[in-house]
């Protein structure tokens, strides 16, 4: 009887006298002892490894303790040589129905190790269905995907995609989309700032598109960033002279203290570097009026002031734009008195041009112009007007059309002189020329005297500012050259202190004429107001006048590519402030 416990009572004498040729209890009764009886805890052992459904995990192998003659009943109890293992117990033979498949009593018709015969054993996804191996589709836990007999557990609907774990997940749908629901919760990306995502699923601006920006409402777009379009930035080192780089950048040149000082803005008013320096190494002092740009240098020219006999020369230096820091300097001697530069333009052939004053200190003063190679820094100078030229001050330059335009004042009358830039060739000694261009008397009507400060080209003609004293009060005044003459806007002149214009420039279109000076100085100190005005260039008509905040004289203005207006004025107190106001007049 399989699965029964005999119990044999024999008289302790007689089982001691027949030992040895007695069988044992086990092969008399094919039967185990109560000690051989699988212990409650290895019926429990429980499937935790992955394998199969009766089988057990005994030492990374999974195992059939009911047939395993190596871990019979349990792991590690092996049977000894010449027995089998008999559900799950150790005997010399196996139970009626089994088969003895080396030491294993199995069920050739159900056991999935030994499936019809002692050597076929089914794999990990089939059953042995009467001694054969038949796949069993597995779909516990799955809603989709392979059931491992090469049919399904079922199909996702429309939208979703079966997974690894046979789960039906939502398929994200960003086809077309770069925002905005992707259909399953989530996103099909973010939209830059200011920007916002329409329905369907673009990113729009609803303001001024700035490069991967969007500028939001009273935001303008310079420089490729959003910001305040006025802004103003206030500095304690004096200011002169402002440029922009095509790419947005400014660069600002001047002095702070007995240092040259040269830096760099964003379009919207953030410093970027900034460089002091004293040029040459024997200065005692060095101060910039003027700046230029020409590839990837800065060029700025000014004065140096000299500790000898010759109180000081005219200076001028090229940098690099991305550290400032000098490449060479040269001082520019132009007599034994105090001499300097007053204007500065490099054309696109790497010529310098410059103009200014010498004998300053020691009148009378002499009208200069400097001709320079930018490479080397080398140049010559000469007289900037033909004729007498003594008691002539060199102001305002300009490059424009392959010419060069020369202005200042020659004996109480403003001046305009133009030559071909190739015209003056240049020598290692003083250059061999005197420019026999085109000259032009600037003359305001009844003036007693009249300076041209700067100059600007709109429109094909060439524009004249500065200002002129009638009658002892001296007025700001813009003129158009026409031929030798000028034709000029009414005089500015709403104080009776000085008001003139300092620096000229014209729009990208040339129908608008900005020029920029101060109103009501008295001519020392820091009283009087920082002006920029607007004029139409077709009919020099005056449009606005508008003073600037904090400030009593503004020394340069340009029109950045965006419109706005660039001004570097000098501060109520001391320092400066750099600016940018609207074509409308609105300054910060």
């Amino acid at each position: 009887m399989r699965g029964a416990t005999w119990v044999l009572w024999v008289p302790a004498w007689l089982a001691v006298g027949c030992a040895a040729s007695t069988p044992s209890l086990r092969d008399a009764a094919d039967a185990p002892d109560a000690g051989d009886a699988p212990e409650a805890e290895d019926a429990a052992e429980a499937d935790v490894s992955g394998c199969r459904p009766g089988q057990v995990d005994c030492g990374g192998a999974c195992v059939d303790p009911t047939t395993d003659p190596r871990n019979c009943g349990r792991c590690g109890r092996a049977c000894a040589a010449g027995e089998v293992c008999n559900e799950g117990v150790c005997a010399s033979t196996c139970s009626g129905g089994l088969t003895n498949c080396s030491g294993a009593c199995v069920d050739l018709a159900g056991d999935p190790g030994h499936c019809g015969d002692c050597s076929t054993a089914c794999s990990r996804a089939e059953e042995c269905i009467g001694g054969h191996c038949v796949c069993v589709p597995n779909c516990s836990g799955r809603e989709c995907g392979d059931d491992g007999c090469g049919g399904s557990c079922g199909a996702c609907g429309a939208g979703t995609a079966c997974d690894a774990a046979g789960r039906c997940v939502c398929v994200p749908d960003c086809a077309g989309r770069e925002c905005g629901d992707d259909g399953c919760g989530g996103s099909c990306g973010a939209c830059g700032t200011g920007f916002v995502c329409t329905p369907a699923g673009t990113c729009s601006c609803p303001g001024t598109p700035c490069g991967a920006a969007c500028c939001g409402a009273g935001e303008a777009c310079l420089g490729g960033a959003c910001c305040d379009p006025t802004w103003r930035v206030e500095t304690p080192v004096a200011l002169k002279a402002v440029v922009q780089d095509i790419d947005g950048t400014l660069y600002v040149a001047g002095a702070d203290g007995a240092q040259a000082y040269v830096a760099a803005y964003d379009a919207c008013g953030g410093r970027l570097r900034e460089r002091r320096f004293l040029e040459p190494a024997t200065a005692t002092g060095s101060s910039l009026a003027a700046i230029a740009l020409s590839g990837a240098d800065v060029y700025v020219a000014g004065q140096a002031l000299s500790a000898g006999a010759d109180p000081g020369n005219g200076l001028w230096v090229r940098l690099s734009k991305t550290t400032l820091a000098p490449a060479w300097s040269l001082a520019l001697w132009g007599g034994d008195h105090l001499d300097e530069i007053w204007s500065l333009g490099v054309t696109p052939t790497g010529n310098g041009w410059m103009v200014g004053t010498t004998q300053i200190d020691f009148p009378p003063t002499l009208a200069w112009i400097v001709r320079g190679y930018a490479d080397t820094g080398r140049a010559c100078g000469f007289a900037l007007f033909p004729g007498d030229y003594t008691g002539t001050l060199g102001r305002g330059l300009l490059l424009a059309s392959g010419r060069v335009y020369v202005a200042g004042a020659q004996g109480g009358h403003g001046v305009v002189t133009s030559f071909a830039e190739d015209e003056c060739g240049f020598t290692s000694g003083p250059c061999p020329c005197t420019p026999s261009g085109l000259s032009a008397t600037v003359e305001f009507a009844g003036a007693s005297y009249t300076e041209v400060r700067a100059l600007a080209a709109a429109g094909g003609s060439v524009y004249a500012a500065g200002f002129a004293s009638v009658e002892d009060d001296i007025g700001a005044v813009l003129a158009r050259i026409t031929g030798a003459g000028a034709t000029f806007a009414p005089r500015w002149n709403p104080t009776a202190q000085i008001d003139a214009y300092t620096e000229l420039a014209a729009d990208s279109a040339g129908g608008a004429l900005y020029a920029a000076g101060t109103r009501g100085w008295p001519g020392t100190g820091d009283a009087g107001q920082g002006v920029l005005a607007r004029y139409g260039a077709a009919g020099l008509t005056a449009e606005w006048q508008a003073l600037v905040d904090g400030t009593y004289a503004c020394w340069d203005v340009l029109v950045d590519g965006t419109g706005g207006i660039v001004v570097a004025c000098a501060r109520t107190g001391s320092g400066s402030l750099l600016a940018r106001c609207l074509p409308s007049g609105v300054c910060p």
